[in-house]
């Protein structure tokens, strides 16, 4: 039986250095995908990072409700860039990008619609 992991947070510092055992361990049981989530500009980085890295995982850039008033432009053209697949070789380019943007008001909301831009899901 092939399992997918939708929503693991590898991307936490928790499994800093334990990242690769962890993958080890779900591919050993039949875990064939895992969805590696960010919830801010740092945590979609990192999740970029280690899809990189990792036939396995695949990476959502985004910014969760919760982290929304602190995303400026800066931070969502970013997350555009990493949707896009920028930074070289290896990236989410093709695979890897599902992009997720769960706003918490209009306001917010008009400003973050990369996904939508990028014609992503």
């Amino acid at each position: 039986m092939e399992l997918f992991d939708s929503h693991s947070h590898l991307n936490d510092e928790a499994f800093a250095g334990d990242v690769a055992e962890v993958v080890a361990r779900a591919e050993a049981a039949g875990v064939r995908t895992v969805v590696v989530p960010g919830y801010d500009l740092l945590s979609s980085e990192r999740a970029v990072e280690l899809a990189q890295g990792f036939d396995t995982l695949y990476a959502a850039v985004g910014i969760h409700p919760h982290e929304a008033a602190s995303a400026d432009d800066a931070a969502m053209d970013r997350i555009r860039e990493l949707a896009r697949g920028a930074g070289g070789p290896g990236n989410v380019r093709s695979r890897q990008t599902i992009i997720t943007i769960i706003p918490q008001d209009v306001k917010v909301f008009e400003r973050h619609r990369p996904g939508q831009e990028l014609n992503l899901p």
